[in-house]
C-alpha cells in the first residue's frame, strides 16, 4: 500500500497506525510490545505480534516510494 499510495495508502496508514498505536501496552514489564491477539498471534507470540507492529509503524523509513503513480 505504500508503495502505491494516493487515497487507498492514506486512509489504510491511518486506520492500521492508530489501532497499531492504540493497541501497544503501555504499562507494566511489557510495555512497548504488543499482545499476541488475533487470529496468527497465538502462533506467533508476543515477539512475533510485536515484530510485526513495528515493521508496519516504520514502514517509512524502510522503503522509498519507487512507484510514484500519482505524483506528476
Amino acid at each position: 500500500m505504500y508503495q502505491f499510495g494516493g487515497e487507498e495508502w492514506n486512509q489504510w496508514n491511518g486506520q492500521v497506525r492508530e489501532l497499531l498505536i492504540a493497541k501497544q501496552r503501555k504499562q507494566g514489564p511489557l510495555a512497548g510490545s504488543w499482545n499476541p491477539d488475533g487470529p496468527w498471534g497465538g502462533y506467533g507470540g508476543r515477539i512475533y505480534s510485536t515484530a510485526l507492529a513495528t515493521l508496519s509503524l516504520e514502514v517509512y523509513y524502510r522503503f522509498l516510494p519507487l512507484y510514484r503513480i500519482n505524483d506528476q
